[in-house]
């Protein structure tokens, strides 16, 4: 059976059970996730990892990051080591991957969403990233449970000119939680 409710709702009904429970204090988790492509070429693979840690330097530790948290500590790299099979991890991209679990990123979902495309952006040859959120109760009527995010690099006709492009769910808390906002399919 399928729970089916609007966020707001669903999240009337989670904090008076977590109430009645005496668990409120306690918060909703939040969940981030995902990665960026940086494009290999150009200059060599070993170059290009050395210019991809040297961007994640720039973000602040955690104990000296404010909230919404964009540490450095979430972030990987798959680095292009060979391994015993003798096959490389990449084929046109080195992955950047993340991940961090955080109380209640609800409200600052917008802070956090343009925190992180900043930074997306410093980093040299990057041409795609999706991140996911998942933040129960409000995104229990998304498709799997989370809101997804995803940028990309357009580059213009016959031009070496590019620009990225944003597509997603709503970034604003307001409309994440109005009973009126249906996702779509």
């Amino acid at each position: 059976m399928f729970l089916v409710t609007k966020p707001k709702t669903l999240a009337v009904l989670n904090k008076r059970q977590a109430e009645k429970n005496n668990q409120w204090d306690m918060g909703f988790e939040s969940k981030v996730s995902g990665f960026i492509s940086v494009k290999i070429g150009g200059s060599s693979i070993e170059e290009k990892i050395s210019e991809i840690e040297n961007c994640l330097e720039t973000l602040p530790k955690l104990r000296e990051d404010n909230f919404p948290f964009l540490p450095r500590e979430i972030f990987g790299i798959s680095k292009l080591n060979k391994g015993e099979n003798n096959v490389p991890i990449a084929y046109r991209s080195i992955m950047i991957h993340f991940g961090i679990s955080m109380k209640q990123l609800d409200e600052e979902i917008e802070v956090w969403i343009n925190k992180y495309e900043q930074f997306l952006k410093r980093i040299p040859n990057a041409w795609e990233s999706i991140v996911n959120i998942e933040i129960i109760p409000f995104t229990a009527n998304y498709p799997m449970n989370h809101l997804r995010y995803h940028w990309f690099k357009e580059f213009k006709p016959k031009s070496e000119e590019s620009f990225w492009r944003f597509e997603g769910d709503p970034t604003n808390w307001e409309e994440l939680t109005n009973d009126n906002f249906m996702p779509k399919d």
